[in-house]
């Protein structure tokens, strides 16, 4: 019976199959180079980086590999741009007035204790008068707090940046979207959404804060108003509605590329700013929605099957539902394989 030893086991009692001196220095300065750092090839010409950096120097940069530093559970991550979405009169500049005080005074929330810090708010929706008596009621720290509430047309994210660098505070709130943009943006207008928003998150990562944009949601549905670019402009969206049958209460929905999303519920006292946490409600719209998307679906892919090759627009009118959610699904439909593109358009 023949036996093959173990890869770490002894040899010495094979005298013929041992390696001569010259052949073990070979086998030595083998071993050697394969334990060389290759991660930059001495043979390599040394280069001279135009816009890119070298992972090298990112790993030298204590700030890009420290966890992100969340001042408010849920709501605010420095140095990410988030998007508050809510219909109109739901509440959106009360909560973002509540998380205001919560920061500059701290204490415990969503059983995490939050370290008070400065807040900038930008009051573009109401009147600095209202804003001011809205958060001595709450009382919010006055030497913590900041109301900016004028922006230089044309130069609204200079205005902000200038403000960040004078008051250093760790959230800045901005309301509202339509507000910020003076009226002169077009929300359907991917291009210039992007514009807009896209400097915004760049600043929020720059300056190292929480930027909140409060902003207005679709009235059929919990989504932002306007372009999708929107949404994906933003790092975090959180999506605001009403507690059924609780006149004080919201639930949340986040989203996007930050850990500690979800859903939760919450109910707030806009008189004091005292809140508790509720158990979350069967969502009885998402449920409609999946319902919807699912018929739509089966609407579209029947339309194809018996019309193969028909255009985006003739497809997605078979939908049943508003043409911006038909061209979504059928986009989704496209990028998971479900439809195949067989002709540009």
């Amino acid at each position: 019976m023949s036996h093959t030893p173990h890869p770490g086991s002894s040899s010495h009692d094979n005298a013929d199959n041992s390696p001569s001196q010259p052949e073990l220095e070979q086998s030595l300065a083998g071993d050697e180079s394969s334990h060389v750092d290759r991660s930059a090839d001495a043979d390599d010409p040394p280069v001279t980086p135009r816009r890119s950096v070298s992972l090298r120097t990112l790993q030298g940069d204590p700030a890009m590999l420290r966890a992100d530093l969340v001042a408010i559970p849920y709501f605010a991550t420095a140095g990410y741009l988030l998007l508050l979405v809510a219909r109109e009169k739901r509440g959106k500049s009360t909560l973002a007035r509540f998380l205001t005080k919560l920061l500059s005074r701290g204490g415990q929330f969503l059983g995490r204790w939050v370290d008070p810090r400065r807040v900038l708010y930008v009051a573009l929706d109401e009147s600095r008068r209202m804003v001011a008596r809205s958060l001595t009621q709450l009382d919010a720290d006055a030497g913590r707090t900041f109301v900016l509430s004028e922006l230089t047309a044309g130069k609204q994210l200079e205005d902000i940046a200038e403000e960040i660098d004078a008051v250093r505070p760790t959230l800045v709130v901005i309301d509202a979207l339509a507000a910020y943009t003076q009226g002169k943006l077009d929300e359907n207008n991917a291009t210039g959404v992007s514009a807009a928003l896209l400097p915004l998150r760049k600043l929020a990562e720059e300056k190292e804060v929480a930027i909140l944009m409060l902003h207005h949601s679709c009235k059929d549905r919990p989504e932002s108003r306007g372009s999708t670019a929107i949404d994906a402009s933003a790092d975090q969206i959180i999506v605001m509605d009403l507690l059924d049958g609780d006149e004080i209460g919201r639930t949340f929905e986040s989203r996007g590329r930050l850990e500690g999303g979800g859903r939760i519920a919450l109910r707030m006292d806009p008189a004091t700013g005292s809140y508790e946490v509720v158990d979350v409600p069967p969502d009885r719209k998402t449920e409609e929605r999946g319902r919807d998307v699912a018929s739509a679906t089966r609407a579209m892919l029947d339309y194809l099957r018996a019309n193969p090759g028909a255009g985006k627009t003739d497809v997605t009118a078979r939908a049943g539902m508003n043409a911006k959610a038909a061209r979504a699904l059928f986009d989704d439909l496209v990028l998971e394989g479900t439809v195949l593109r067989t002709t540009r358009g």
